[in-house]
């Protein structure tokens, strides 16, 4: 018999009888020359070898490798039990008794010599040596993988994306917990299964086309953006990021983290289809930072104003309205959240009058983050109002102011002189023969002839002093400050001797005249009512002295004979 040792075990090897003298014994050289392969195999492997007897647990042999894995020498190890490596004895004893003739994979916590533990990765196998059942045990230190398995573990079973992994097949390897509230499936429900069970029909083109170009090549990166079959039929749409680490053992995969976006896809479509409305607004829009530049500006504000993206909000308004913003309006949007009223912007025709509505917008903090400003462009309706203002306090005919007018400014020059001493005179004006202007040549010439006279009534005033048209031919004025009766008695004339000058209209030269009656007043002591009347009074004094001259009022005038001539 003959011996083929492995390890610490021997196997025993009858000897095959001769069948004739001379003939060599088989297979001697070939036992031998195993062995030494085995040896040597078994001696210069990288990994750690322990060959176990599967009913003593006792270590058999071990190799240079796994003497500086643990730190004990060959002849130490060879004198323990292999539970003793390990920090759960009985999982060990129950993997060496349970140890298949195929490989089995399992991860144990091992100790060393000087008590540190490792993570070790163990493949065993087992073979039977002249009757006896040896267990054979390859073992790797796996800490930092386990180190990267872990960490790996808990950034995607504490992300809110779904991650998972796919194998070189495409095939679901690890899912994570995610998938349930992105989804609705377990983990397990989709470990195992092809990706394209997950993907729209009409997406599974161009996602099989990105993951075939990912799986090219260790390393690739590639981005996708698909909708997902959710387990009640739905579709959720994802943006997903892939690498390939198929080359990683912590990995063995590609990993891809999948976002749901379709909420945000939904945003997106609500703001283009919000955007898309603002631009074929009227209404100027306008938003800005809390810094004052624009970071939006519709299709009207940026006719009507010039606005565009990063030009300060304030270069929108004028300056009048940019105090305004900054003293009254700002603070009450900063304190109430909005605002409303009118302002006057700016754009490169000039200001434009607007009525607008500034509101603040908050994050979670209260912070404002947005300030928009919705106006509209009220420049025509100004332009009514303002003509609507013009005509209600002017003469259509003449552009003069009318009566009311006239009362408003003679009061507040009572209140002046009232407060400063001084006194006003009013001169009633009316024109002489009007009357067969009408009746010859139409209303239509009279008209423009009464325009031409209250043009040269307003050339020939003081700078201060106003005319204005009563009604019919009769018009009135307001002198402040009057040098003396002299004075206003030479304006008179001045006044009777430009209305009385030939009028050329229509190629017809017509000729009307005018008497003057004036009236005196001194602050208080006067109302504009009283001034008119006794100015009227003294019109009529001066009609019947022989018209085409002034009269200035006297209370004598107002006794019973006083005598009251037409005015024709």
């Amino acid at each position: 018999m003959g011996t083929v040792g492995l390890g610490g075990a021997s196997v025993k090897q009858r000897s095959r009888s001769r069948a004739t003298e001379g003939e060599r014994l088989p297979g001697g050289e070939e036992l031998r020359g195993s062995e030494a392969s085995y040896r040597l195999l078994f001696d210069a492997s990288h990994d750690a070898v322990l060959v176990t007897d599967v009913e003593t647990r006792e270590i058999v042999d071990a190799n240079p490798a796994a003497a500086a894995l643990y730190g004990w020498t060959r002849e130490q190890l060879t004198s323990m039990r292999a539970t003793e490596l390990s920090t759960d004895p009985g999982a060990t004893a129950d993997a060496i008794g349970h140890a298949p003739s195929a490989t089995m994979l399992v991860r144990r916590r091992h100790r060393r010599c000087d008590d540190s533990e490792f993570e070790a990765e163990i493949a065993y196998g087992s073979l039977d040596v002249d009757g006896r059942r040896l267990a054979v045990a390859v073992i790797r230190d796996v800490t930092e993988r386990a180190r990267a398995e872990a960490k790996f573990r808990a950034l995607v079973e504490q992300s809110s994306d779904f991650v998972f992994v796919l194998d070189e097949h495409a095939i679901l390897t690890y899912a994570s917990p995610s998938v349930t509230r992105l989804l609705g499936y377990s983990p397990e429900a989709v470990v195992g299964r092809p990706g394209s069970d997950f993907v729209h029909p009409d997406d599974l083109e161009p996602v099989g086309a990105e993951i075939a170009r990912v799986l090219g090549a260790p390393g690739t990166r590639g981005e996708v953006s698909y909708r997902a079959i959710h387990a009640d039929g739905s579709y959720r749409i994802f943006e997903a990021v892939g690498q390939n680490r198929l080359d990683d053992p912590a990995v063995g995969g590609v990993v891809v983290n999948a976002r749901d976006v379709t909420d945000r896809r939904g945003a997106e479509h609500k703001a283009a289809e919000l955007t898309e409305i603002l631009e074929a607004s009227n209404e100027v829009v306008v938003v800005s930072d809390p810094g004052g530049q624009v970071v939006y500006a519709n299709q009207a504000a940026r006719t009507l104003l010039g606005a565009s993206e990063r030009r300060p909000v304030s270069e929108l308004s004028t300056p009048g309205s940019r105090e305004r913003l900054r003293v009254e309006i700002m603070p009450i949007v900063h304190r109430r959240g909005v605002w409303s009223g009118e302002l006057e912007l700016v754009g490169p025709a000039g200001p434009v009058p607007v009525a607008a509505t500034i509101q603040a917008h908050h994050d979670d903090a209260g912070h404002v983050v947005r300030v928009a400003t919705i106006a509209h462009d009220i420049s025509e309706l100004k332009a009514v109002q303002t003509r609507l203002e013009y005509d209600a306090t002017h003469d259509l005919l003449t552009g003069l102011p009318n009566r009311a007018l006239f009362r408003e400014i003679a009061e507040r020059a009572i209140a002046r002189t009232t407060r400063g001493g001084g006194t006003l005179a009013v001169l009633f004006l009316d024109l002489d023969g009007f009357k067969l202007v009408n009746d010859g040549f139409g209303h239509d010439t009279g008209d423009r002839l009464l325009a031409h006279v209250a043009r040269r009534l307003r050339e020939a005033l003081r700078l201060g002093d106003t005319v204005a048209r009563l009604g019919g031919d009769e018009f009135v004025v307001l002198c402040e400050h009057p040098e003396s009766e002299q004075h206003m008695l030479e304006l008179s004339q001045r006044l009777i001797g430009i209305a009385s000058e030939p009028f050329l209209i229509d190629d017809e030269s017509i000729t009307v005249g005018a008497s003057i009656g004036i009236a005196f007043g001194a602050g208080g002591e006067s109302a504009i009512g009283e001034l008119i009347r006794e100015a009227d009074i003294a019109l009529y004094q001066a009609k019947h002295d022989g018209r085409g001259h002034a009269e200035i009022f006297d209370p004598s005038l107002l006794e019973p004979d006083a005598r009251h001539p037409s005015r024709t």
